[in-house]
């Protein structure tokens, strides 16, 4: 049976497993296949212009055709960058009648009165996903357009609502309790919102609420009173697993008692066990409120596996303490599983994670963003035995040599290191320890030369690695006793192996030289740029270190090197030409990325 001849609906089951590019490729290869292919491409409509909506909406238009003629099968519509009138979102819902996932992101700051939300009414039964962001700023217009999605949505099971105002609005103990009762399905919350003081009394009602065992993520700013907010989240939220984000910034003067909600949190059975990822925020001179809330959740021993930690500069108040000690995760080190912390300039004093104190037996993926620390490798990996992937920000990255934990391998597999600093021994500390090691990311990294022979070539040996991928935005080599910032990197040819099996020939098969360097961007930031040469180009640039030294400005002036660098064609390179190159050894790699 030839292709073109297979039933449509054998046809529309092939359609399901390709990617887009290659259903719309089919489209155009086989008329045959067109009709079944175009029904599974309208699963999904993306929409990313304002063009492309008018389009959709106009009757007279082909693609208005195929709308009405496949949208009963269109389950998502993502829409980017586009506002919507009245016919436009009543016309999209008369073709699109079962959609389910809704994302509207529109970046023009502008108002919605003229937008008619009752349009929402097509879609209360089907609609189980909404996410909206937006960039207008009328708080009254967008707190009237969510409460008409909760008016109507009652099938809703996540609800994404975000806009650019960073006062964004407040939602007290009853509009909380009305959204609960506006959309008994939720699961998952997200409001660029915070919540509002509470009352004794509301504090008291809390234990009448009507609970919510199916919620999972709130994500919604708590500022203060904390702990009864803590204590409304788990009477109602009984099986809650994700909160995000609590504050603790000082913004009045004396604290609101907590003794009473924390009473009443005792009271409740195992509160807030099921509670997994927590995101907090902590000015640098409030930490002791950080501290005093964990150190009061310690004795209901909640199981969190991740915590995102975010530290900023912050004033103190005339009569608040000034106690700026260094923050852990510690109360929780026995169960977290993912930690994500990060220090604002000025603050990297009081970063004290894997202090050599802390154990974390069960964490294995750790991100550090902490602008001029320096984070000892040894003290992270026995610290936290079963790590697999570090992604490391904004300090040193470095190793003592003779610590006794040095001959402990590990099995971290896969490690980021962007504007970043690493010495070369710690590379190849990392190589010889980490043997299940498979992916790299260097982006904006200074490699600092560690010790070096005299005849010495300079070298990042990380040849005990074999890579299934090794990406590399931008490096640059930093020779400290000779003040020189090396720009030009030999990757060498990479061949896999030969164990059981025969293998073929891993990328890159040839070498490859890559020259990484900086320039001013439109947004007065640097731009990191990579230019590659390999095969006949490649040939050229070892001819020219061949004929001089892999540094020639140690040895040769510019104009002896002038010459050759003309006859080879390289004067888009001339100048990193004369500081020379630097090797970077690996084991192997599958996929070696140069460049954005």
């Amino acid at each position: 049976m030839l292709a073109s001849e297979l039933p449509v609906e054998i046809t529309l089951s092939i359609a399901e497993f390709l990617e887009l590019e290659d259903k719309i490729q089919c489209c155009l290869v086989c008329k045959d296949w067109l009709p079944a292919f175009q029904e599974s491409l309208f699963k999904q409509v993306f929409v990313k212009n304002r063009c492309g909506v008018r389009t959709l909406v106009d009757t007279n238009s082909s693609a208005n055709r195929l709308l009405q003629r496949y949208g009963h099968r269109t389950g998502t519509l993502d829409i980017r960058n586009n506002n919507l009138d009245e016919r436009q979102l009543y016309s999209l819902q008369q073709h699109l009648p079962y959609i389910r996932c809704f994302n509207w992101a529109y970046t023009s700051v502008c108002q919605l009165q003229s937008i008619n939300f009752c349009g929402w009414t097509l879609w209360a039964e089907c609609l189980t996903s909404l996410k909206i962001t937006s960039r207008s700023d009328d708080l009254i217009e967008i707190r009237h357009t969510l409460n008409l999605i909760c008016s109507n949505l009652h099938q809703l099971k996540r609800l994404y609502f975000h806009t650019s105002n960073t006062d964004s609005f407040t939602y007290t103990f009853d509009d909380l309790e009305l959204l609960n009762d506006q959309l008994p399905e939720l699961t998952y919350i997200s409001l660029s919102a915070h919540l509002d003081d509470m009352s004794p009394d509301e504090l008291l009602q809390i234990k009448n609420v009507k609970s919510r065992p199916c919620f999972k993520t709130l994500e919604i700013d708590i500022e203060k009173y904390t702990c009864e907010w803590m204590y409304y989240i788990a009477a109602k939220y009984p099986n809650i697993s994700t909160i995000k984000t609590i504050y603790f910034q000082r913004p009045t003067g004396v604290d609101p008692p907590t003794s009473q909600a924390l009473t009443l949190l005792a009271e409740l059975p195992r509160p807030l066990q099921q509670l997994e990822s927590i995101s907090m925020s902590v000015k640098a001179t409030c930490t002791y409120m950080y501290r005093d809330f964990v150190n009061k959740l310690r004795v209901f021993d909640i199981p969190v596996k991740n915590i995102e930690l975010c530290v900023s500069f912050g004033w103190a108040l005339n009569n608040s303490p000034t106690d700026c000690a260094p923050l852990t995760a510690d109360p929780w080190a026995n169960t977290l599983e993912k930690i994500s912390i990060t220090y604002f300039r000025g603050c990297s004093n009081l970063f004290n994670f894997c202090n050599g104190v802390d154990y974390y037996p069960r964490l294995v993926d750790l991100d550090i963003d902490v602008f001029g620390v320096s984070v000892l490798l040894n003290i992270v990996f026995a610290s936290c035995p079963s790590l697999k992937t570090i992604k490391f920000t904004g300090g040193t990255l470095l190793h003592k040599s003779n610590s006794s934990t040095t001959l402990i391998s590990h099995e971290l597999r896969d490690i980021s290191l962007l504007n970043a600093s690493v010495f070369t021994k710690t590379l190849t500390y990392i190589s010889m320890l980490c043997n299940n090691l498979k992916n790299m990311l260097l982006d904006r990294v200074n490699i600092i030369e560690s010790e070096r022979g005299i005849n010495e070539k300079s070298c990042i040996d990380m040849s005990s690695t074999h890579f299934t991928k090794f990406h590399i935005r931008s490096v640059l080599y930093d020779i400290c006793d000779e003040h020189c910032k090396v720009e030009i990197f030999l990757f060498p040819s990479s061949v896999e192996k030969i164990e059981k099996t025969i293998c073929r020939p891993q990328i890159p098969t040839e070498d490859v030289w890559a020259c990484f360097w900086a320039e001013p961007g439109p947004d007065c930031r640097l731009v990191y740029l990579c230019s590659q040469k390999i095969g006949e180009e490649a040939e050229k640039i070892d001819r020219y270190f061949r004929t001089f030294s892999y540094k020639p400005h140690q040895q040769y002036s510019k104009d002896q090197c002038q010459e050759l660098v003309k006859q080879l064609s390289l004067n888009s390179w001339e100048d990193v030409l004369y500081c020379g190159y630097v090797t970077f050894k690996y084991g192997s790699v599958k996929n070696l990325v140069l460049g954005a």
